[in-house]
């Protein structure tokens, strides 16, 4: 079906661009319309559980899908249908449920399937740096920093510029809990710069709310209070909301920031930030004045 193969080719822009919430009524018209036990359905029921469990934050409706997807992948001997299903499984379980064994098996095997493939017909490195993720949710931070150097080497080896993006983030985070947040400030907008060229709003909001909540007790406080303002208006756009424990780091990195300007500056600073485009988001988060 063509507009199964168009939903499948446009996946990933729509990530960068963060057109899920836009997209998932057409996707699952897709799903609707693809005959039981095929192998379209089967495409269509992974980018439709992409859209609504990994970009939108809907863990049950993404994990039914996926659910679906995997019987029938397996049941034709797909074997990287199986793989896709199994990360996207993984992504939900990790970053919207929280569980991070069941998530590291469900990577681990994922990663082993693609490199039985060839490797190059899989997303290894997102999946190691996902791994990393998990490694740093849980508090092992060398092994999450051993898994995210890994995956900067060979993407950046790829120039693959997305993957690079997304790993130096993870980086920075993990140097900002270790103390180091010269580092992790540095890395963050490492991150930013790789992003610009892509155009990638969705790793761009997790970068500018990350580095804000860092700056939050340290930085000029009306330029803080931009970047959260440019990061809520990209969050709006995307249509997914923060984690449970994101969020209340977040209100309290906000709360600080507003304690240390008046009212009417501080939202005149949101408004600021929220008026940005993309591109001029990026390039204030990359001028000095913001990390001075």
């Amino acid at each position: 079906m063509a507009g199964i193969r168009l939903a499948d080719t446009l996946e990933f822009f729509w990530v960068l661009r963060g057109r899920g919430r836009e997209n998932l009524p057409r996707v699952t018209a897709l799903v609707d319309r693809a005959a039981p036990g095929t192998a379209a359905r089967a495409r269509a029921l992974l980018v439709a559980a992409h859209v609504r469990g990994v970009m939108l934050g809907d863990n049950e409706g993404g994990l039914q899908l996926v659910d679906e997807a995997e019987g029938i992948c397996r049941a034709l001997g797909d074997l990287h249908g199986t793989a896709m299903a199994l990360m996207r499984r993984g992504q939900i379980v990790a970053f919207g449920v929280g569980d991070n064994p069941r998530a590291t098996a469900l990577f681990t095997e994922a990663r082993a399937t693609f490199r039985q493939l060839g490797g190059e017909i899989g997303p290894e490195n997102p999946i190691t740096s996902f791994l990393g993720q998990v490694a740093r949710s849980e508090g092992d931070y060398d092994r999450a920093l051993a898994l995210l150097d890994e995956s900067l080497t060979v993407s950046r080896e790829r120039r693959d510029g997305h993957a690079v993006a997304y790993a130096l983030r993870e980086v920075a985070i993990v140097r900002h809990l270790q103390g180091d947040d010269e580092q992790a400030i540095a890395l963050f907008r490492e991150s930013i710069a790789a992003l610009g060229p892509l155009k990638d709003i969705r790793c761009a909001h997790d970068c500018f709310l990350r580095l804000a909540d860092v700056l939050s007790a340290r930085g000029i406080p009306v330029n803080v209070a931009r970047l959260f303002g440019a990061a809520r208006e990209m969050r709006e756009r995307i249509g997914r909301p923060l984690t449970p424990g994101l969020l209340a780091a977040h209100e309290r990195a906000v709360a600080a920031v507003e304690r240390r300007l008046d009212p009417e500056a501080f939202a005149a600073a949101w408004a600021e930030g929220r008026a940005m485009s993309l591109d001029e988001a990026i390039a204030y988060a990359l001028t000095e004045a913001v990390v001075i």
